[in-house]
């Protein structure tokens, strides 16, 4: 992944942190075959996993038997910059467009887990972290067993053991805060308020 240096991020906790608020992530597998896929982070004796489940008919399954390398891409906020809310601009001209983004990247290997428990162990985890803000959570007892018991059995669980994570977060850093104040102001006008967020004006 190209990180400028006004760009890179390497803090784990800020990308953890990342992942969390945006856990769908996009399964790039060798064939270069991308699904999207909700994940949930667990860490033993020291080393970092991102969990999922998928579809025993899903057919990004042969690529992971086959190989185990896999690239997972998280997206965050983003939005187009136009640069008439540049004050610079307006005093040399000296703009053009771009855009701004947020992205965190994962690569690692995976191991398929055909295990019932695990896999039920992983939905619960996901389930109850995408839960938390609903007033009346749901709960994986609050449907019948036999129901659930029959949807675990027409899926699979992935575990990926992380071997490298970097994210790049372009708000603006290389901008003078005069152009900063005027992005972040373009886009909480425009209602982006995830990306206004991470403009910093300090």
């Amino acid at each position: 992944m190209f990180r400028p240096k006004h760009f890179k991020e390497d803090e784990e906790g800020k990308l953890l942190n990342f992942i969390e608020e945006y856990p769908l992530g996009l399964l790039v597998t060798g064939d270069f075959e991308a699904n999207l896929i909700p994940m949930n982070i667990t860490q033993e004796s020291g080393d970092l996993y991102l969990n999922c489940h998928v579809a025993r008919a899903n057919t990004q399954l042969k690529s992971l038997i086959s190989s185990n390398n896999v690239l997972i891409v998280f997206r965050g906020p983003e939005g187009y910059v136009t640069p008439n809310v540049y004050q610079t601009k307006k005093e040399h001209g000296k703009a053009v467009p771009t855009w701004n983004y947020s992205m965190v990247q994962a690569h690692g290997q995976a191991t398929v887990i055909d295990e019932k428990d695990w896999i039920l162990d992983q939905i619960n985890s996901l389930t109850n972290k995408m839960e938390e803000g609903e007033e009346q959570p749901w709960k994986i007892s609050d449907a019948p067993d036999d129901y659930i018991d029959k949807l675990v059995k027409v899926v699979v669980g992935i575990k990926i053991k992380v071997e490298r994570l970097e994210g790049v977060f372009k708000t603006s850093q290389n901008q003078p805060i005069e152009n900063r104040i005027g992005v972040k102001k373009y886009f909480s006008e425009q209602g982006n308020l995830a990306m206004a967020d991470l403009v910093s004006i300090e």
